[in-house]
Order: C-alpha cells, then structure tokens, then sequence
C-alpha cells in the first residue's frame, strides 16, 4: 500500500499519473445498506498525462474525446465530463486562466465494473492538482476525484476512489471508511476475471435492489446478516497468512455472496451462465461491482490461474484474464 504524498512532484509543466482499478471481492450492493465490503485494487491502470496549453481544456482518451476553447467554458454530457469539471475546478482554485490537456490510456475495460470510472478521476485528479501546484496530499485527490465523479454517480460511496489511491485489499464501510487488511501474499490464492461483454448501468441496479428491499424486507433482512456475516470470515481467512487452504474458502464465500446477488436480483441469463462456467473450474465465482452485465471473478489456486483462463476462452469467453493485487495504489511522476 502507497501513500500519494510519496515522492510527488510540485509545479511543473506536464505531469503523468497512474491509478488502478478494483474488483469488489465481496459485499457490492449491501455495503448501501449497512454492511462492509472486501476489496482490492488490481494490476490493470488507468494512466493520465496533464499539459498546460495556451487555452481551453482537451481531453483524449480511448472512448474519446472532449474539447472546449476556454477553460471556464461547460462540458456537454459525456463519459468525459467529471475530467472537464474536475480541470476547470483546479484550475479556479489556482487562478489559472491558461489550458489544460489530458491524455487518457486505460488498461480497464469501460462499464464492466472494475472501476475504470474512479481509477480515471483518481489519476486525472493527482495529474492536474501536480500540475498546476496545488494540494496533492491523500485528502486533496480523494476530494477532487470524487466531486468529479459525482458530476455522474451522484451517490457513490467512495469504495471504488480509495482502492485506486491506496491499493492493497481493504474492508471498506460508508461510514467508517478504509481499513487496510494484511498485504496480499501472492501463493496465497489467485484471481481470474472473465467480462460479460454486457455494460452494466451502476444507477438502475441500486434502484432494483431498493425495491427488492423495499417490497421483501424480511427477505432482505435475512440476505443483510447472511453477507455480513460472510464478509467477517473473509476478513478472518485474508487476515491470517498462515492459514492454508485460503483460496478454497474464499471460494465458497464467493459462491455463497453470489446466491444473495441472484436473489437480490442483480444477476442476469448472462451471468448466470458465466459463473456457472467458471464454478466448474475454480472454487468459486460471483459478480463483481453492480450486476447486470460486467465482470464476474473466481478464485483458485495461483498456479492454476493461465490454465483457467485458456479453458474459459475456449468455451467462448474471450475476454478472460487473470489479476493480480496492486499493492501501492496510485503513482504519481513527472
């Protein structure tokens, strides 16, 4: 795990961060109402270059682009809106009234629930506030990436934000905050994550498990102490390095939380078939992040992670690969 007030650069003229993505190991949906959440951020980067021009603000990146010709001009409503607000706010903040570019290369697939929306904001926030001089302590990029992702996720509960600034494997509460668990050992258990090839709508699928909650409260309430009670032996098996067999256990949990995801109604024909594909050949699998469409992830033993990945591409699902843990977060260098 990395702090961002490492090794960070002042003022200078172009700056270049990275942040990673994450997968939610367990907890995605009832960490809205009231429990924790498992999760770890993983070796795929979203990575942004920050240049002062003589005006506007330019972004280019993969799902593409965005140009205004003064720097307090509005962004129309796009995937790249929260870069622009979040350029234009530093900028006021700094009184600067030249331009700024930012160049976009993400490793994360976008809308598949590995974060690739926060890992941006993360990286694009720690590159501009470098760039113009200004705060760059944990606190100052938290703040700034979120305003700017809730340009579009007004109600994100900031998970996804503190995997990519600090890396590891963390319980994660909405209240409460980050709490870092023991540094991932890598012999330990492996993770492999096929994508659906279905975007997921983060929105309407916490609007679905509010009705679910809402028209099954009993039924619900039943769910909420099954997965928190879940959550609190995964954290017993991640935090105790000399247990065997981890990967294993983790996989029953993951099979376990997926069963309340279906019941809750965030699974669909799709994933269904995905998971029970990978159920087959690893410990066990689930969705990861909001359902509907997305990723989902299985654990198994580290060694075997290529093989499983092989054998899912040729059932059909290419998009399949192995992850590992990023342990020092976000990178910021000149």
């Amino acid at each position: 795990m990395r702090s961002a007030m490492h090794d960070i650069p002042t003022h200078g003229e172009t700056v270049t961060s990275s942040a990673p993505g994450k997968i939610i190991l367990f907890g995605e949906h009832f960490i809205v109402h009231g429990t924790d959440a498992i999760l770890c951020a993983i070796d795929r980067h979203v990575y942004v270059t920050a240049a002062k021009t003589e005006s506007g603000i330019h972004i280019t990146s993969d799902v593409g682009e965005l140009k205004t010709s003064t720097i307090t001009e509005d962004a129309p409503t796009t995937a790249l809106m929260p870069l622009h607000h979040l350029a234009r706010a530093a900028a006021r903040r700094a009184g600067y009234s030249g331009g700024i570019t930012l160049q976009v290369r993400s490793e994360i697939p976008p809308g598949a629930g590995l974060g690739s929306s926060s890992a941006c904001c993360a990286a694009a926030a720690s590159a501009v506030l470098g760039l113009l001089g200004l705060d760059v302590s944990d606190t100052a990029i938290m703040d700034a990436a979120l305003d700017a992702e809730r340009t579009i996720h007004p109600n994100l509960s900031g998970a996804d934000t503190t995997a990519s600034l600090y890396g590891g494997i963390f319980l994660y509460n909405r209240g409460v905050g980050y709490i870092g668990l023991e540094p991932h050992r890598a012999d330990r258990f492996g993770l492999v994550v096929s994508n659906s090839g279905t975007a997921h709508d983060t929105d309407s699928m916490v609007r679905r498990v509010q009705r679910f909650r809402d028209n099954h409260v009993a039924i619900f309430s039943r769910l909420r102490k099954g997965e928190r009670e879940l959550i609190q032996r995964a954290v017993e098996i991640l935090s105790d390095l000399e247990a065997g067999a981890a990967a294993e256990s983790l996989g029953r949990l993951a099979a376990i939380n997926q069963s309340y995801l279906r019941k809750i109604g965030v699974s669909s024909p799709e994933l269904d078939r995905l998971v029970d594909a990978m159920q087959k050949i690893t410990y066990g699998a689930k969705i990861t992040g909001a359902g509907g469409g997305g990723c989902v992830v299985a654990f198994a033993d580290a060694g075997s992670v290529r093989g499983i990945v092989t054998a899912l591409q040729k059932m059909g699902y290419r998009d399949s690969f192995a992850v590992g843990i990023d342990e020092e977060g976000l990178v910021l260098s000149c």
